[in-house]
């Protein structure tokens, strides 16, 4: 039986969607016949980067897969060798394209003085870190820099989640209705853009009759939050837009119950970024929701029910535009998003095309 190991370093309590990720791809390789199983190390500064580079260098399985961090990218390099040498494959899973977050860095407002060190590290670096990798998996079109002689190697495929561990909606709530209930689930920062909806909402509730309500809640923390509420406030609000902080499990779930739409990153061209596949998108799928998004997916077409598309760029009309054409479109149903995502967005599938 083949076997297959998933290396990753993050903290499970703060970064939940990325453990479901992980575990989704250990199971997916399960149920297509692989003994996989993975190694999750908690930070804890200098000893668990080496914890992490202990365990790659010496695996025993026969494909190795690691969670990319920037800060070990030349590793990655000495790694491949290693491991090929000792008749094993590498296979680096970058969750972010390099150019990405390049430009996330480069765009944020207060750097410290590691934003500097980790931008010099990514141009000095370039595409070395996936030279010697069997495969390198990307979520987004990757920067020609950083693929540099490793391009025949890149497999860019939409993200996947375990569908079945995400529990389905019983049922869709009723639309056309006198509520448009929105709903946003994430860190709160500026490249994902929440703004532009709420300044959206503002203008149809000044402007235009569409014969319902719009309201918005915002699950989750962030570096955004503080301006976003100020921005509610500002623009008389707050009984539209309610920010709920942190939910997991079953607090997140009730709260999906009545929600029409869940709405994806609207600000990553702040960023540089044309195309991405969160892992949210495909959760609201899951639980039974269609999603508002602005970048182009690799599972989605441009046209999808599934995948409402607006600008990619700081124009606030075409946000209004689709909010109010809503209430002539009939919205997928819960069963058809979730047997959408059974079908294109489950682990299973993607971790059969990966190791194929």
């Amino acid at each position: 039986m083949p076997s297959l190991l998933y290396i990753a370093l993050y903290d499970q309590e703060t970064a939940p969607g990325v453990h479901r990720k992980v575990q989704g791809f250990v199971e997916g390789a399960i149920e297509i016949g692989y003994s996989s199983e993975s190694f999750i190390i908690s930070p804890d500064g200098v000893k668990s980067y080496l914890a992490y580079l202990y365990k790659l260098l010496f695996a025993q399985q026969s494909i190795v897969v690691v969670r990319y961090l920037n800060r070990l990218g030349i590793f990655y390099l000495i790694a491949g060798l290693v491991l090929k040498y000792r008749g094993k494959k590498l296979y680096i899973d970058v969750p972010t394209p390099i150019v990405n977050l390049f430009h996330e860095i480069r765009l944020r407002e207060q750097k410290r003085l590691v934003d500097w060190l980790d931008l010099v590290l990514i141009c000095l670096q370039a595409s070395l870190p996936f030279l010697s990798a069997t495969k390198i998996i990307q979520y987004a079109s990757e920067g020609r820099y950083f693929y540099f002689g490793a391009r025949s190697r890149i497999i860019k495929i939409g993200n996947g989640i375990n569908v079945n561990s995400i529990p389905a909606r019983k049922k869709s709530p009723l639309w056309p209705a006198n509520e448009l209930n929105l709903i946003a689930v994430g860190t709160i920062a500026y490249w994902h853009g929440l703004d532009r909806l709420i300044k959206a909402i503002n203008i149809i509730q000044d402007h235009h009759n569409t014969g319902y309500s719009i309201n918005l809640k915002i699950v989750g923390d962030g570096p955004g939050r503080d301006k976003l509420e100020d921005l509610s406030a500002e623009l008389g609000l707050t009984d539209n837009i309610r920010f709920l902080g942190m939910l997991h499990g079953d607090e997140l779930f009730r709260e999906y119950e009545n929600i029409h739409l869940g709405v994806g990153s609207l600000g990553w061209f702040r960023s540089g970024v044309e195309e991405a596949s969160p892992l949210k998108t495909r959760e609201y799928l899951a639980v039974g929701m269609p999603t508002i998004s602005a970048t182009l997916d690799p599972d989605f077409d441009v046209q999808s029910d599934f995948y409402l598309m607006v600008s990619n760029d700081e124009d606030i009309e075409s946000i209004v535009q689709l909010l109010i054409q809503l209430k002539r479109l009939e919205l997928p149903s819960s069963q058809q998003c979730r047997t959408f995502a059974l079908e294109h967005l489950n682990f299973v599938e993607k971790v059969r095309f990966i190791l194929s």
